[in-house]
């Protein structure tokens, strides 16, 4: 399970909501006892199995853990939430620990190749390990070919922080503090980015979870729920996107009769035409009963397929820092996913 992370907070009754694989520990080993720099005492003298059976949404009181996890490495780590965080108040899809689901180790043979196997599969791969501008750059340059930014130097590489100067601007909240909306990069350019590589190098110390959304399921909702919409929304001149050059295209873009890649977002720098605009609702329900979090600690970083998958950020406190490379994969294929009603395993 995973939620917000509010570990620093003391609030009378806290939730354990996760019991989180181990694999994607940086240095593979001491994840049982280092889960997060915010992570809780852990539970002392108890089984593996008394650890598996935890529930989900089971509640105790603080201090109810105390001592060292006598269990072996590469087994689970418990992380605490609080019980009333307004940020878990049925707007996430609390569910496998996405994280965890799609990590791929650097230390694992092949890694380039499994990365790239798991963007075809998935869309979406987590990995851990990347601290430094030197170690981003590498990874970025062994599985994409970079784009250049607006805010990125001359190696492609963006520096993504609270600047204090792109409040309230258009198109800039990703460089402040607030709450920046789902959606898909480089809406305004003909062809998006097919990649988005964010890495952490310095968490919020409140918030800035990563929320992410395989646009793959909230399709599937539409097409079994609302088929004139994703007629509507596949339409060409669908939305008309800016600000730098603005381009009409579809919500849905159909690929060879059988792909299907998104663009899409929720602010001022798009204008959806009328008939679009009156299906937006359900597209955006469906999109938030399929929000996953992703909360993202220094070295660990998320990199999707852009035609697939939506991300977002939640507002945060505190000096939070990654870097973000944008690209088109080293090994070509194909853009989106295959829609579940067309019989596609991805």
């Amino acid at each position: 399970m995973v939620g917000a992370d509010f570990g620093g907070h003391s609030d009378e009754a806290r939730r354990y909501l996760c019991l989180r694989p181990a694999g994607f520990c940086d240095d593979g080993r001491q994840l049982a006892v280092s889960c997060t720099r915010h992570s809780p005492p852990l539970p002392g003298k108890r089984s593996l199995a008394a650890l598996a059976a935890l529930q989900p949404l089971t509640s105790y009181p603080p201090g109810a853990f105390r001592g060292s996890l006598n269990v072996p490495n590469n087994v689970f780590a418990l992380r605490e939430y609080p019980v009333n965080s307004p940020e878990l108040a049925g707007k996430f899809a609390l569910g496998a620990d996405p994280f965890a689901a799609h990590f791929v180790g650097l230390g694992l043979h092949c890694v380039v190749k499994r990365v790239a196997d798991r963007l075809r599969s998935a869309g979406l791969v987590t990995l851990g390990g990347l601290t430094t501008h030197a170690a981003v750059l590498a990874f970025s340059q062994q599985i994409m070919v970079i784009q250049r930014q607006r805010n990125s130097g001359p190696d492609g590489l963006a520096a993504i922080y609270n600047t204090g100067r792109h409040d309230e601007r258009p198109g800039f909240a990703g460089l402040t503090n607030e709450e920046l909306s789902l959606h898909t990069e480089g809406t305004a350019l003909q062809s998006p980015p097919r990649l988005v590589l964010l890495v952490c190098t310095q968490p919020a110390s409140r918030g800035g979870q990563a929320l992410l959304v395989d646009s793959r399921t909230p399709y599937a909702e539409l097409a079994e729920r609302h088929p004139d919409a994703v007629t509507v929304l596949s339409g060409p001149r669908a939305g008309f996107f800016g600000p730098s050059t603005w381009v009409f295209a579809p919500a849905f873009a159909h690929h060879e009769g059988r792909w299907v890649s998104v663009r899409y977002r929720q602010d001022s720098l798009v204008r959806w035409n009328p008939l679009a605009q009156m299906h937006l609702h359900e597209f955006r329900m469906a999109t938030e009963r399929n929000q996953q979090m992703l909360p993202l600690e220094a070295g660990q970083r998320y990199l999707i397929d852009n035609h697939r998958w939506l991300h977002a950020r939640t507002a945060f406190k505190g000096a939070r820092r990654c870097y973000r490379a944008l690209g088109y994969p080293s090994t070509p294929a194909p853009p989106g996913f295959i829609p579940a009603s067309a019989g596609g395993a991805a």
